[in-house]
């Protein structure tokens, strides 16, 4: 794992919903955190785009659609 980068991430909540845990992986376009949906109360996965790639657009959508 990356210590600096997970660092920077864990304990955050995303979109005021998802806090994240702990890192499970790592990939080509993003990394891959244990989280947990405060409104539903209940753990999920959470792929974060690696922000190199954030400001490209067509990666982007790529990210989009590879996510579901």
């Amino acid at each position: 794992m990356v210590p600096d980068r997970d660092a920077q991430v864990i304990g955050t909540v995303l979109e005021n919903r998802y806090r994240v845990l702990e890192p499970l992986g790592r990939g080509g376009m993003g990394d891959v955190y244990l989280g947990e949906d405060t409104r539903l109360r209940r753990r999920c996965a959470l792929k974060i785009l690696h922000a190199k790639l954030a400001e490209d657009r067509t990666s982007v959508e790529r990210f989009l659609r590879r996510r579901r």
